[in-house]
């Protein structure tokens, strides 16, 4: 399973941070109440950065394992080291110093919390770090899943995979205060209710080629693919209707159909770059959100005091500073020392279709 570059994947993070964007802006006072319903979409954004993390990471260790026979955990780690934390912690950095003065909201208190990725289960969501509950998902996600991949070999971890998709809703329910006559209300943000996003993106990775000659040769599951928006869309809908059965829906059986329709989109448009959809999400203007998501995603939530239009002006400005100032230079630089780092380690020059050119984007 060897890809190069795919278009339609900066696409595809450009729809979550999108809707990350526009849920946040239908938070703000300024927004019509009649949007109030559709801020679950945020939930969904971020829902679709899972799954596309889980595909890609675990598409990253594979093809390193069928090119050279092991994987540089070294390797690994220095790339996602150089992608994900410079930019975060400039961004952690900033904001504590604002926070000192009242500019933003940061309580010296949600600093080492956000730093060192347990925003998850420490609660930093009433400060300007509150956000950051999903990257600290993505790092516990980089910790575990590699070594075990690694250990326990790809048939055995797809089989872990698939448990967590019954363990996590599970949790989630347990988290929402579950019990056989009641359930109240509550936001889980920790690893272990959200894991199970990751975990479908992992298990379309390891059975990408099965996966894409089945949608191949299925005009129904093409035709099922192309429904997706609406899928997320009906289960955001869902969402909104009061009463047991929908809140049990919507923590259960509905995250996993968004989950695996994302990926079923991911795999259609990796195995097939030319068909409509991956077109679609390939559009310039939307890869190119795609392409500083993760700055964008760091530094809107900081923004939104400064109003409608110009809350959205100063969040992709810090993103664009961001991007071509810190994350790009220094992901450069990781990823030519991940290459010299994972040649030494097993002994052999990667090729040059190697993972960390051609789907690490």
């Amino acid at each position: 399973m060897n890809h190069g570059r795919v278009p339609a994947l900066d696409g595809v993070r450009g729809v979550a941070i999108g809707l990350v964007l526009l849920s946040h802006w239908m938070y703000q006072p300024w927004a019509p109440h009649a949007l109030a319903p559709w801020l679950t979409l945020g939930a969904w954004g971020v829902q679709i950065f899972f799954v596309l993390s889980g595909y890609l990471i675990t598409s990253l260790l594979v093809q390193e394992w069928q090119s050279t026979g092991r994987v540089s955990l070294w390797g690994f780690y220095i790339r996602r080291v150089s992608r994900i934390m410079p930019a975060f912690y400039v961004f952690v950095a900033v904001m504590g110093v604002l926070g000192l003065y009242g500019v933003v909201d940061a309580p010296a208190g949600s600093v080492p919390a956000t730093a060192f990725y347990t925003g998850d289960y420490v609660n930093v969501a009433p400060t300007v770090f509150g956000h950051t509950w999903s990257l600290a998902v993505e790092e516990q996600f980089y910790l575990l899943w590699p070594a075990l991949l690694i250990l326990a070999g790809p048939r055995r971890a797809a089989w872990v995979a698939a448990a967590v998709l019954i363990a996590c809703p599970i949790s989630r329910l347990i988290s929402l205060g579950w019990t056989p006559g009641s359930l109240v209300a509550a936001a889980p943000y920790r690893f272990d209710t959200q894991a199970d996003a990751l975990a479908v993106g992992c298990l379309a990775a390891l059975a990408h080629d099965r996966l894409a000659a089945w949608i191949d040769r299925s005009m129904g599951i093409r035709a099922c693919v192309a429904l997706v928006p609406l899928l997320l869309l009906a289960v955001a809908e869902a969402h909104t209707i009061p009463g047991p059965g929908t809140l049990v829906f919507s923590t259960t059986l509905g995250p996993l159909l968004v989950d695996v329709g994302v990926a079923l989109v991911i795999v259609s448009c990796v195995s097939q770059p030319g068909n409509l959809y991956a077109r679609c999400l390939a559009w310039r203007p939307l890869a190119a959100i795609g392409i500083i998501s993760y700055s964008l995603y760091l530094w809107q939530q900081a923004m939104w005091q400064a109003g409608p239009v110009l809350s959205l002006a100063l969040a992709f400005g810090a993103a664009l500073a961001s991007y071509f100032v810190v994350e790009k230079p220094i992901r450069r630089i990781g990823r030519a020392y991940a290459r010299r780092v994972t040649a030494t380690v097993l002994g052999t020059a990667l090729p040059v279709t190697a993972p960390s050119l051609a789907l690490e984007q």
